[in-house]
């Protein structure tokens, strides 16, 4: 068994495809979110994220996520890429 499937928390892929759902349903629409906003709507939705400060780990996810795009430069808002994305797939 891997050792990943025992742990909660989110990281890598996982947690793109997590926060990309729970933005996607929580944060309906194309308005732009700041990720300090969006890490707790996915708090709230129950998921934890791994690493030494969780809102840093999660930043750079979202940051690489294909279905996440900034707006604008070191503003901290991001939307999803087309508006809004379609949950993806279990």
């Amino acid at each position: 068994m891997c050792m990943d499937s025992l742990d909660a928390r989110l990281r890598g892929r996982r947690l793109q495809e997590i926060a990309v759902q729970v933005l996607a349903e929580q944060h309906p629409g194309e308005e732009p979110v700041h990720y300090r906003e969006w890490y707790e709507l996915l708090r709230k939705a129950g998921y934890t994220v791994a690493g030494k400060d969780p809102v840093a780990t999660f930043l750079a996810s979202i940051s690489r996520a294909a279905h996440v795009r900034p707006v604008g430069h070191r503003t901290g808002l991001y939307v999803l890429a087309g508006g809004r994305a379609a949950a993806p797939r279990r």
